[in-house]
């Protein structure tokens, strides 16, 4: 699928904008490096523009033009990269949505998202007819890559599709990024061409990934920023939506032979990268490190520290899908709030970015019509952090109801309500508390998940815990579930109780748990396989505090 990149026509906008100044300075530098099995798939800027190109071609010759919003579902990196570059380009909007949703909730998004056009590998295609997705709004269907079925293939179509004209503005929705959901039901966070390149610089520089730079990425939708930077993409073989489960092998296969000098994916994914925490030659190229998605824990900082070489940079970097990047702390200045972060007073996740401005406003305030009604918060209170900037998603595609719960008008501007709790400090520095939906109700006060696990979790033979309410109807039950580093049983798992009650008493609030409960292994969300899922978690408690107390009655009606 071969084009002349002088063929484009139009102001090629947002992303595509950006992927031609690179594919004019360095059009034979390789802009995505995908390993698939055995095989390796590279192209280069030049080749990955005129694809984009072509793919446009095919996608308008199909009818889909400026305000169409296409659902775009595939697992392999350069159809995604290509589809969405080429929407945003025609003035379309591509339509993001994780495809490890449960089905229910797929088919919530997509009834809500209305596409008029879904772009998807076969087997996603086979499902859309099998499950009925977005059947009444869908009348344009293309097939990413070939296989079973009737539909039209993007590389068919682009062999006899005329040029397109590419009329997208830096104003025009280019993207619906649907959030994971996981303390809700998922939403549709929407941006525009610009906000989508600033977004991408911004994260660039928080990850010092300059142009040049090779980053294995292990996270797909990052993938789309990085050829719009200069950026080589290097995507290891792995399956996305279980980045837990990725092979140590291929993550190292796919630095070593590219020489990367940044690797960037979620915590769950860094561990199976620091594996026992001894120095790893096939790392040697690299330079900085960046996880995303939950926050980075002291024991992963220490391995990660361990198996990199000396000089590397070892980040965490704080936001959301509608807002990313907000923060971002280095390994060194964790290190140096992890006293604190121990005592209860939550994880710092560092510095806001510059473009942004952070607020810490009352958790308990309902939805506010305007920021001059706002009070925030003074440093050190724990209240809902909010923040504003470019980077900042204005809303929510067909959600006015969360919009007004999300959204706080400021003249041209909009505050975003994360949902997060957390407060900032005398240097400016921003603490993360948990989420609001995680908190746990008590007599003396709520209790907030990151204020108390990260002293939980130092406790000796505990690899992490997590705070949840154990309670049926009106009546909160905090318990602390616990999974341990290894098989754990009586005197020994003991002894680890009564550490985690000496830890408790002295955190303020912490004598309000009730129960402590081992757990074999915490549910986690399904796209960063890092944030622990703590409604199943909560459930999971109440059904064994209940057996627990059954157990109780009936031995001591037997003793009667």
């Amino acid at each position: 699928m071969s084009v002349s990149a002088t063929a484009a026509t139009g102001t090629q906008a947002g992303l595509l904008g950006r992927l031609a100044c690179w594919q004019q300075a360095e059009p034979t530098a390789v802009a995505l490096d995908t390993f698939c099995g055995r095989r390796r798939e590279r192209i280069t800027y030049a080749g990955l523009y005129a694809r984009c190109l072509r793919t446009a071609d095919a996608l308008a010759a199909a009818g889909i033009g400026p305000g169409t919003r296409a659902v775009v579902l595939t697992r392999r990196p350069l159809d995604l990269l290509t589809t969405v570059y080429a929407l945003s380009a025609l003035g379309a909007c591509a339509v993001l949505i994780d495809p490890g949703l449960p089905r229910a909730a797929l088919q919530r998004c997509l009834r809500e998202a209305a596409p008029q056009a879904f772009v998807a590998e076969p087997l996603a295609q086979v499902a859309r007819v099998l499950y009925g997705w977005a059947r009444p709004s869908v009348h344009t269907v293309l097939c990413t890559g070939s296989g079973p079925g009737p539909w039209p293939t993007v590389a068919a179509l682009a062999r006899t599709a005329p040029r397109a004209a590419l009329d997208a503005t830096g104003d025009s929705t280019a993207l619906i990024a649907y959030t994971s959901g996981s303390t809700g039901t998922p939403k549709g966070a929407v941006y525009t061409n610009e906000q989508l390149v600033r977004q991408c610089g911004a994260t660039g520089g928080v990850l010092g990934a300059q142009p040049g730079t090779v980053a294995v990425v292990g996270f797909l939708p990052f993938a789309l920023g990085g050829p719009a930077l200069g950026v080589t993409v290097v995507v290891p073989r792995m399956d996305f939506r279980r980045p837990g489960r990725a092979r140590r092998d291929d993550l190292l296969r796919a630095a070593a032979q590219t020489r990367a000098a940044c690797v960037l994916g979620s915590p769950a994914l860094m561990t199976v990268l620091a594996g026992d925490g001894r120095r790893e030659p096939a790392l040697a190229t690299v330079r900085s490190v960046a996880t995303f998605g939950a926050p980075l824990e002291y024991g992963l900082l220490d391995r990660l520290t361990a198996t990199l070489p000396d000089h590397a940079v070892i980040r965490s970097v704080y936001g959301a899908t509608e807002s990313l990047p907000v923060s971002a702390i280095d390994g060194p200045d964790l290190r140096s709030a992890r006293a604190a972060s121990e005592r209860g007073g939550g994880r710092c996740v560092g510095r806001v970015v510059p473009v942004m401005s952070v607020r810490v406003i009352p958790a308990e305030a309902g939805p506010i019509a305007h920021w001059s009604a706002v009070e925030p918060l003074p440093a050190h209170a724990v209240g809902e952090i909010t923040v504003r900037g470019p980077l900042v998603s204005r809303g929510y595609y067909g959600r006015p109801h969360a919009d007004a719960e999300a959204k706080i008008p400021d003249g041209a501007h909009v505050w975003h309500r994360t949902g997060d709790l957390g407060r900032t400090d005398d240097e400016g520095n921003l603490w993360y508390c948990g989420r609001k939906a995680h908190a746990v109700p008590g007599p003396d006060g709520p209790l907030y998940t990151e204020c108390v696990e990260p002293a939980c979790n130092a406790v000796d033979g505990v690899r992490r815990t997590a705070l949840v309410d154990a309670g049926g109807g009106q009546q909160a039950v905090p318990a602390l579930c616990v999974e341990a580093d290894a098989p754990r049983r009586g005197a020994e798992r003991g002894r680890i109780v009564a550490d985690l009650r000496r830890t408790l008493a002295a955190l303020e609030g912490g004598a309000q748990v009730r129960a402590i409960l081992f757990h074999p292994g915490f549910p986690v969300d399904i796209r960063h396989n890092s944030k622990i899922e703590r409604g199943v978690l909560g459930q999971w408690a109440r059904r064994r505090l209940a057996a627990s107390a059954a157990a109780t009655k009936a031995a001591e009606e037997d003793r009667g």
